[in-house]
């Protein structure tokens, strides 16, 4: 076994909420009737007992996005456990194709930057990527130097968790060495729940499922327990078939692979899983023949199928068109503009609409103008919730170009920007940047033009795309 001082990870598990309830979950996800949430109090413990700890410190479900919470806690833990060295952040646009790997030639950068400083320590995130990770893509993508993200749309092997050694007829002389080899806990991580510390995650979670007398206190220096210090929790290895068994089923399937013990006891804490019958009794150490064979503990063949290529959750969802009336121009509102937006802000009425377009209409766009009360008039009323697109040219809206985008994964974070020669400029940026949540409504009010409004970013997170459309086009 090993000490959590020396694992690579240690995890703070804020939830055990998860939109999916995969087979042979490690947190069980689909057993509990009620998930729990970390409070802030027991996560501010829970990331200070973590000093002097110089790996990655995690934040882990479930699904940790869900947690209402979520932007503060990981504003905290980069406030305290950051590295020095930020990672870099992915700005241009890019194919959801493309995702996964630029996520991980960034973090191996990431690594090899924060190593050559003199450290190792920085921050992790287990996520599923569901819509609250697309909400927080640019404050992840600047904290975590490290991401471990599977959406599930994979061929991933879950093997059977929830089966005692005893049932399957291992002697307590066989079990000793077995145990100590487990690689769950070799290879994984310990952890911190609301209910305290353990040596293992696949520990911790079982003493969620079945209400057990929790772990050690939160404190400074817990993680610092060697494999003897664990005699307190290690019952819980009794019940975990993590170092028993080398197949699994596919994920996807949402069935249980359970042993008899184990299947009395999820009976009795009234697993939803057990009583809608998702779970499939394992009746011997031999009993799992129509389950796939796994490789010492590598769920997936091919890592690089964590994320599927045709996900798109990160793509905008809807894109509004904001297209002041500039009195010397004639708006000009086709088919195909209208049916590219979701609401088209104008300041006079169009004659084209369908019942996918909303017309939201401002006061004249004249001298007197303030583009920041008109933002704020805007967002409160119109429902432009998400990418907004900006030009002050009503006869060259460019449609094609925001198709192109409205394909791709971009960060909510920057303010894209692309014009034809002695042409206006078109914008696009997002309601949730966290340039516009910092400044407010009132910090928005002050801006008396859009190019007061555009400053409002950092200026590296202003971003040219005319070459980009070059490259795209040529490719």
């Amino acid at each position: 076994m090993k000490s959590p001082k020396d694992m690579w990870a240690i995890q703070i598990e804020v939830t055990n909420a998860c939109l999916f309830s995969c087979s042979n979950c490690t947190r069980f996800c689909g057993h509990h009737k009620k998930p729990f949430f970390m409070d802030w109090e027991t996560f501010v413990r829970a990331v200070d007992s973590l000093e002097g700890f110089d790996q990655i410190v995690g934040i882990i479900g479930g699904e940790p996005t869900l947690h209402p919470q979520f932007e503060r806690f990981i504003d905290h833990l980069s406030e305290k456990y950051g590295p020095r060295l930020k990672p870099n952040v992915l700005k241009m646009p890019m194919k959801p194709s493309e995702f996964a790997e630029n996520v991980r030639v960034n973090q191996h950068d990431h690594y090899d930057r924060i190593t050559a400083d003199g450290n190792t320590k920085r921050a992790g995130l287990w996520s599923t990527m569901p819509n609250q990770y697309y909400k927080s893509y640019e404050k992840i993508h600047e904290i975590f130097g490290q991401q471990v993200l599977n959406d599930h749309r994979n061929n991933s092997i879950h093997q059977p968790i929830l089966v005692s050694r005893k049932d399957l007829g291992i002697t307590d002389e066989e079990w000793i060495p077995i145990r100590d080899k487990c690689w769950i806990q070799n290879q994984w991580s310990s952890s911190i729940t609301p209910k305290g510390a353990f040596f293992c995650e696949v520990a911790a979670a079982l003493d969620t499922l079945f209400d057990g007398p929790g772990g050690w206190r939160i404190e400074k220096g817990w993680w610092k327990r060697e494999p003897e210090d664990f005699r307190d929790q290690i019952h819980w290895c009794e019940i975990c078939g993590g170092a028993l068994l080398d197949k699994g089923r596919l994920a996807s399937d949402g069935i249980d692979d359970v042993s008899e013990t184990l299947m009395k006891k999820i009976e009795r804490v009234e697993s939803p899983k057990f009583l809608k019958d998702h779970v499939r009794l394992i009746k011997g150490k031999d009993d799992n023949t129509d389950n796939e064979k796994m490789n010492s503990g590598i769920y997936l063949k091919n890592e690089n199928d964590r994320l599927s290529n045709d996900n798109h959750v990160l793509c905008p969802r809807s894109i509004s068109a904001i297209i002041p009336n500039l009195p010397d121009k004639p708006q000009i509102m086709n088919s195909s503009f209208v049916t590219t937006f979701k609401n088209v802000v104008t300041a006079e009425r169009i004659t084209y609409t369908n019942d996918d377009v909303s017309l939201f209409v401002v006061e004249q766009y004249n001298s007197e103008f303030q583009f920041g009360l008109f933002y704020n008039k805007l967002i409160s009323e119109s429902g432009a919730d998400d990418w907004l697109y900006f030009t002050y040219s009503s006869e060259n809206t460019q449609t094609e170009k925001v198709v192109t985008l409205k394909g791709m994964i971009l960060n909510p974070g920057c303010v894209y920007w692309w014009n034809e020669p002695n042409e206006s400029k078109h914008y696009l940026f997002s309601a949730f940047a966290q340039a516009l949540k910092k400044s407010g409504f009132d910090g928005i009010a002050q801006c008396q033009t859009f190019d007061d409004f555009i400053n409002l970013w950092e200026m590296d997170k202003v971003i040219e795309l005319n070459d980009f459309f070059i490259t795209f086009i040529e490719d």
